[in-house]
C-alpha cells in the first residue's frame, strides 16, 4: 500500500460518467490511500461499519449511513467489517440541460455527511442501491434519477457548503504542494519540520501552511502524522512487527505518543488494530 497522497484519474463506461461497485470486507482491501479525484463520490453503508478520513476528519459510519466526498477532497478508507456502495461520478456530465451547458447546480459541495433524521436522503439511497447493484437494464436513468434527488434533497435542507473553490484553483493548489508531498513520501521515518518542507517549495513557512491547510484540510504536521499513522496500519495488519517498532519506523519515537496519534485518526489503539485487521 502506498500512502501518498495521489489523484487517481477515475476511468468511466464510454456510455455513461458514473461507476458504481457493491463491495464486502471479504473481497476488497480494508485499506485505501488518502487520494483525491475531481469526481465525486457516495459511499452507501448497508451493513457493517466503514471508517476513513474525509478531508482531515475522520468520520465513523454504520448501517444506512452515507458519506459524500466532494470533487478535489483528499480522503482514504479503514473498512472493518459488512457490506457498502461506492459510486463516483461526475456531476458537471451529468447535469447538463437540454442546452447542453452545465446546470449551476453542478459544482455545489454537499455536506460529507448527514443527519440521521428523515430528510428522504437515507431512505432515498436504501431503496436505490439494492436496486443498482443488479445492473439493469436503464440503470443510467436510475443513477440520473436519483442523483438529482440527492442534490435536490440536499438543497432544499441547506446541506451544502456556501463557500465553494473552483475545481481548477484546487487542482493548481496540490499540484504546487506535490513536492512536498513526495519529500514525506521518502522521508516520513525522520524528523520533518515545516519550515524544511516550506523551503523545498520556496514559500515562507506561514504562507506555505496556510496553503497547504486550503489543500488538504489539515496542517503539514498533521498530514506527516496522519500518513505516518496509514504506514503504520499495514505493518500492524501484517502482525510481524511489534507495536513499539511500529511507532520507531514511522517516525515516531515515542510508543504513548504514537498510540495517542494513532487513536486520533483511527479511533482504535494500535492493538486493537492489529486484532481485527491481522
Amino acid at each position: 500500500m502506498d500512502t501518498i497522497l495521489f489523484n487517481e484519474e477515475i476511468q468511466f463506461p464510454e456510455t455513461y460518467p458514473a461507476r458504481h461497485s457493491y463491495e464486502n470486507r471479504n473481497n476488497v482491501n480494508p485499506f485505501l490511500a488518502l487520494h483525491w479525484h475531481k469526481a465525486c463520490e457516495i459511499v452507501y453503508v448497508e451493513s457493517g461499519s466503514y471508517v476513513c478520513t474525509i478531508g482531515g476528519i475522520r468520520y465513523a459510519a454504520s448501517q444506512g449511513d452515507i458519506l459524500f466526498v466532494n470533487s478535489c477532497v483528499p480522503h482514504d478508507r479503514i473498512f472493518y467489517n459488512g457490506r457498502y456502495d461506492v459510486m463516483v461520478f461526475d456531476p458537471t456530465r451529468i447535469f447538463r440541460g437540454t442546452s447542453g451547458q452545465t446546470m449551476p447546480d453542478a459544482g455545489t459541495q454537499l455536506f460529507t455527511s448527514f443527519p440521521r433524521e428523515d430528510f428522504g436522503i437515507r431512505k432515498l439511497a436504501a431503496s436505490f442501491f439494492p436496486l443498482i447493484r443488479s445492473n439493469p437494464e436503464g440503470e443510467e436513468f436510475m443513477i440520473t434519477g436519483f442523483l438529482y434527488q440527492l442534490y435536490m434533497t440536499a438543497i432544499e435542507n441547506h446541506f451544502y457548503l456556501a463557500d465553494r473553490e473552483s475545481q481548477s484553483v484546487s487542482i493548481r493548489k496540490m499540484q504546487k504542494i506535490d513536492p512536498v508531498i513526495d519529500y514525506i513520501k521518502e522521508n516520513y521515518m525522520h524528523p520533518i519540520y515545516v519550515d524544511l518542507l516550506a523551503k523545498i517549495v520556496k514559500m515562507s513557512p506561514r504562507y506555505f501552511s496556510s496553503l497547504f491547510k486550503s489543500v488538504t484540510t489539515m496542517s503539514p504536521l498533521d498530514y506527516v502524522n496522519l500518513f505516518r499513522i496509514n504506514k503504520a496500519c499495514v505493518l500492524l495488519s501484517e502482525g510481524m512487527t511489534s507495536v513499539t517498532d511500529v511507532a520507531y519506523k514511522c517516525g515516531f519515537n515515542d510508543s504513548s505518543y504514537f498510540s495517542r496519534i494513532f487513536r486520533k485518526y483511527k479511533g482504535v489503539s494500535p492493538i486493537a488494530f492489529r486484532k481485527k485487521n491481522s
